[in-house]
C-alpha cells in the first residue's frame, strides 16, 4: 500500500485516507480522477477545505479542482495529509528542442548553456525518464522547431531568435535540424508535432488539439532553453487549462543561476518543478 494521507477528518472522526479511497460528497479520490469538477486550483498552495461534509487539509503542488461547495477553514486546523492528483492517463511530456543542434557534440546551439557537461546531464536525465514513462500511459510529444532555409518565419527576428538565424541553426533539412536519434529509438511510442517556429510549443501547431483529444489535464515540460522555450511552453499549456509541471533536472538555461531563478520564482506562479525522480514517485503512488 502506497503512503497514506493521515489524520483527515471525515464526519468528524479523523482516520487514514489511503491512495485510492474514494471520497464523501463526490470529491473523487484521494489520487486519481475528481468526478466532478469545480474551480481549479494550480501551483503551490495549501489550504484546509469542507466538502459537503467532508473535512480535511489539502497540499496541492500539481494542480486539481475541488466541488464548488467547497468553502476554506482557518488555517492549520487539521493535520497535514497531501493529495496528489497525477497519473499517466491523463499526462504528458512534452519534450522541447530535443534535436542536434542543442544536443549532439557539435550541434551549433550546444555552447548556449554555458557548462558543457550540463547538457549531457539534461539528456541523461530525460532519456531516463522517457524510458520509464513509456512503459505507463503517458503520453510522449516531441515538439521540434524546423525553420525554412531563407528563415520567412523570423523575417523580424531580434534576440536569441535571430542568432538561430544568423547561425543557421535549426534549418530544415540540415542534420541539425533532425530530432536526436536517442529520442528516433523510441520509435512510435513517441508523437511528433510539427509546426513549432518560436519560443511556444503550442503556437502554430497541432499540440493543444492532440492533448484534448487524450483527456490530457497534466502538462510535463523538458528541454531546451529553461528561460525561452520551456517557461513559454510551460505558461501557454497553463493558460489554456492544463495543470504545469517543469521537470527541472530534464532543463537547463544559459546558466545554472539563470535556471536556479526560473525554477524557484517563475514556475510557481503558474505551474510547479519537480524533478523527474519526484514525479516518476508520484506516478507509482497513483499506479499502486
Amino acid at each position: 500500500m502506497p503512503e497514506a494521507l493521515q489524520g483527515a477528518q471525515v464526519g468528524g472522526v479523523a482516520r487514514r485516507l489511503d491512495f485510492g479511497e474514494r471520497l464523501p460528497g463526490g470529491l473523487g479520490e484521494v489520487a486519481g480522477e475528481p468526478e466532478r469538477l469545480g474551480p481549479v486550483v494550480a501551483g503551490e498552495f495549501t489550504e484546509d477545505v469542507e466538502v459537503d461534509g467532508c473535512v480535511g487539509h489539502v497540499e496541492g503542488r500539481f494542480g486539481w479542482s475541488l466541488l464548488r461547495s467547497a468553502r476554506r477553514l482557518p488555517r492549520n486546523s487539521l493535520p497535514n495529509p497531501k493529495i496528489i492528483m497525477i497519473n499517466a492517463k491523463n499526462s504528458a511530456v512534452i519534450l522541447v528542442g530535443f534535436q542536434n543542434d542543442y544536443f549532439a557534440k557539435n550541434g551549433i546551439l550546444r555552447g548556449v548553456v554555458e557548462e558543457p557537461n550540463r547538457v549531457d546531464e539534461v539528456l541523461a536525465n530525460s532519456l531516463e525518464f522517457i524510458r520509464e514513462a513509456a512503459k505507463t500511459e503517458m503520453s510522449i510529444v516531441s515538439t521540434p522547431i524546423v525553420l525554412e532555409p531563407n528563415y520567412r518565419a523570423m523575417a523580424n527576428a531580434v534576440g536569441i531568435l535571430d542568432k538561430i538565424k544568423q547561425s543557421g541553426a535549426f534549418k530544415q533539412g540540415t542534420t541539425g535540424a533532425d530530432t536526436i536519434p536517442e529520442l528516433l529509438a523510441f520509435g512510435n511510442r513517441i508523437d511528433y508535432v510539427t509546426g513549432k517556429v518560436g519560443f511556444n510549443a503550442f503556437s502554430d501547431t497541432s499540440l493543444e488539439q492532440l492533448l484534448k483529444q487524450r483527456g490530457i489535464r497534466n502538462v510535463l515540460v523538458a528541454g531546451m532553453v529553461t528561460s525561452l522555450c520551456i517557461d513559454s511552453t510551460g505558461r501557454a499549456a497553463y493558460e489554456r487549462g492544463f495543470a504545469v509541471t517543469i521537470l527541472s533536472d530534464c532543463s537547463s538555461a544559459r546558466t545554472m543561476t539563470e535556471h536556479d531563478f526560473y525554477c524557484r520564482n517563475i514556475f510557481p506562479l503558474y505551474g510547479r518543478s519537480a524533478t523527474s525522480k519526484e514525479v516518476l514517485r508520484e506516478l507509482v503512488r497513483t499506479a499502486a
